[in-house]
């Protein structure tokens, strides 16, 4: 099986042949033939009111009804989202499963516990970013903080070495 990835004649960094490998290998691998339809907001209902673990648990029970192979064993871990409304307070929070973490460096970085820690440091969604609180019903400045949940066995990292300079609109190397 061939990707229209691969057809051009253009440089593919190894992240982009990595998930594009791994993920035709879970798909030829998955033992889920037919999955079930999902449907999140059902969830959302059934979460309501639980603690963490159990949504957590919840969410991982819906991803493995879509796709379990022995990658999702070896390599898949679970990420959980929260964003808190900076007006009203409201907080929601989400679980998802990930494969790898594409994780920031920079010339400061002595380790790699660096570039995991700043991937999971609290940020402050303005302008642009800001979230529409369901509760306040408009966008407005939230922070988001992602913690990781669920390791897998083998934890993957995307080690993102490229930043963008707004100056010159292009990407240069770290």
């Amino acid at each position: 099986r061939r990707s229209w990835l691969f057809e051009a004649q253009e440089q593919q960094d190894v992240q982009e042949f990595l998930a594009f490998l791994l993920d035709g290998l879970h798909e030829d691998l998955n033992l889920v033939r037919k999955p079930e339809p999902y449907n999140e907001e059902n969830d959302e209902k059934l979460v309501q009111g639980k603690s963490e673990e159990w949504a957590a648990a919840l969410s991982w029970f819906r991803y493995l009804q879509r796709g379990k192979s022995f990658l999702v064993d070896l390599l898949q871990g679970q990420l959980r989202d929260e964003l808190t409304c900076r007006v009203c307070g409201y907080s929601r929070r989400k679980f998802e499963a990930f494969l790898y973490l594409s994780v920031p460096v920079s010339r400061q970085m002595n380790t790699v516990r660096d570039a995991i820690r700043t991937f999971l440091e609290e940020e402050v969604l303005t302008g642009d970013e800001r979230w529409h609180c369901p509760r306040c019903n408009k966008r407005v400045e939230a922070t988001k903080r992602t913690s990781l949940w669920k390791l897998p066995h083998v934890l993957v990292l995307h080690l993102k070495r490229f930043e963008f300079d707004s100056h010159s609109y292009t990407y240069r190397k770290i």
